[in-house]
C-alpha cells in the first residue's frame, strides 16, 4: 500500500497534551513541521544539528524541546519516530485493508447473484437457496455489510496497541496494564456497557484521574481542609 498522504489531526488531544503546552510558540511551530516531515519520511533525524539544517532553525533552545516529544527508532538510534503517527498510520492501513476485503466480498456476492442458474439446480432442493437467495430471511445474529466497515475502536485492542496509545498521550506502561486488566475483568465493558471507543475511554480516564499515574495528581489538587482552632 502507498504511504497515506495525510493524517488526521485531533485539536482536542493536541491542546490537552501537557508536553505540547509547555513548548514555546517558536517550538510549537517547529514541532508541526517535524510532524509533517516524520509522516512523509517515516522518521526524522535524531541529531539536533541535522534538524536545524532541515528546518532552517539553528536555535537549539527551540529545536531540542521538540525532539523530546519523539521516540528513538527501535532499529536505528540515528532516527526518531512519533508514536502517535505510527498508530494513526496503522489505523489507516487497517481501514484500507478492511474496505478492500469488504469490496472483494461484495463483488463476489454480486457476481454469484448474477450468474445464470441451470434448470437442474433450480429443481434440486439445494438449488432453491441459490436460485432465490433474497427469498431467505436474514438471520438475526448475522452481520450486515455495514458491520465490516465499523470502526475498530469498539473491538478490544491488543496490549501492544493499548501501550502504544497510552505512551502517545503521556501515560506509561503501568497505565496500559491497568486498562488491559480492567477490560479483561469486565469483558471489555465500561459501566456494564460494551466499550464503543477504547481510545476515548483511556483519554477520559486520564482526565478523570482514574489511572495509576494520574491518581497522585488528584491528591495534589485536592483542597486541604482548614484545621480547627483550639478553644
Amino acid at each position: 500500500m502507498k504511504n497515506p498522504p495525510a493524517f488526521q489531526f485531533y485539536p482536542a488531544d493536541y491542546l490537552a497534551d501537557m508536553n505540547v503546552r509547555l513548548l514555546s510558540w517558536a517550538s510549537k511551530g517547529l514541532y508541526m513541521d517535524l510532524l509533517c516531515y516524520c509522516w512523509r519520511e517515516g522518521y526524522i533525524p535524531a541529531d539536533s544539528s541535522a534538524i536545524a539544517m532541515l528546518c532552517g532553525c539553528h536555535d537549539l533552545a527551540i529545536v531540542e524541546p521538540c525532539l523530546k516529544l519523539f521516540a528513538t527508532h527501535p532499529d536505528d538510534p540515528s532516527k526518531l519516530v512519533h508514536l502517535r503517527l505510527i498508530a494513526e498510520r496503522k489505523k489507516q492501513v487497517d481501514n484500507a485493508e478492511r474496505k478492500s476485503t469488504g469490496g472483494k466480498k461484495g463483488a463476489e456476492t454480486r457476481w454469484n447473484k448474477e450468474k445464470p442458474i441451470s434448470k437442474q439446480a433450480q429443481k434440486e432442493p439445494d438449488g432453491i437457496a441459490i436460485a432465490n437467495p433474497l427469498g431467505m430471511p436474514m438471520a438475526k445474529n448475522s452481520s450486515s455489510s455495514s458491520t465490516s466497515s465499523s470502526s475498530s475502536k469498539n473491538i478490544r485492542p491488543s496490549f501492544d496497541e493499548v501501550l502504544f496509545f497510552c505512551q502517545s498521550i503521556g501515560l506509561n506502561r503501568i497505565d496500559a496494564e491497568y486498562m488491559d486488566d480492567s477490560w479483561k475483568m469486565s469483558g471489555f465493558t465500561n459501566n456494564k456497557k460494551p466499550v464503543k471507543d477504547w481510545q476515548a475511554q483511556i483519554r477520559n480516564w486520564k482526565r478523570m484521574q482514574y489511572l495509576p499515574s494520574t491518581k497522585g495528581m488528584a491528591q495534589i489538587n485536592k483542597p486541604t481542609q482548614p484545621r480547627p482552632l483550639n478553644s
